[in-house]
């Protein structure tokens, strides 16, 4: 065989796990977490989601204090109710991150530190 396509091969072997590693992580670590878990906001914060239907959602939210049950679908978002009180939250680390895995932590912390220029 030609040495150019040996060159591919090699190069596919290491670089296709690499790209599947990745594509994993973000699945799993980083996608997640993209509804709103992970906003700075202090005021607002989605606290619950499911999928009811294959475009529809029961949420519950968090806003200035007080739990809302809202439903989400095509048609659009409709208040179902207040809560008078919901009992599953979790209780956040200050940073805004409360229920994400460590990995993911450690790498914000990181992020944040290096931001504010105390990384070496």
């Amino acid at each position: 065989m030609d040495w150019e396509l040996w060159k591919a091969i090699i190069r596919l072997a290491i670089f296709l796990p690499v790209v599947m590693f990745l594509a994993y992580w973000a699945v799993r670590y980083g996608l997640g977490y993209r509804n709103g878990r992970m906003s700075h906001s202090r005021q607002m914060r989605l606290l619950e989601q499911i999928a009811i239907g294959p475009k529809s959602y029961l949420s519950i939210v968090k806003v200035v204090g007080h739990y809302y049950l809202i439903a989400t679908g095509e048609g659009g978002t409709r208040l179902l109710r207040e809560l008078e009180e919901y009992g599953g939250e979790v209780e956040d680390d200050g940073a805004g991150r409360a229920g994400i895995p460590w990995p993911v932590n450690r790498w914000l912390d990181w992020i944040a530190r290096f931001r504010d220029g105390r990384e070496q």
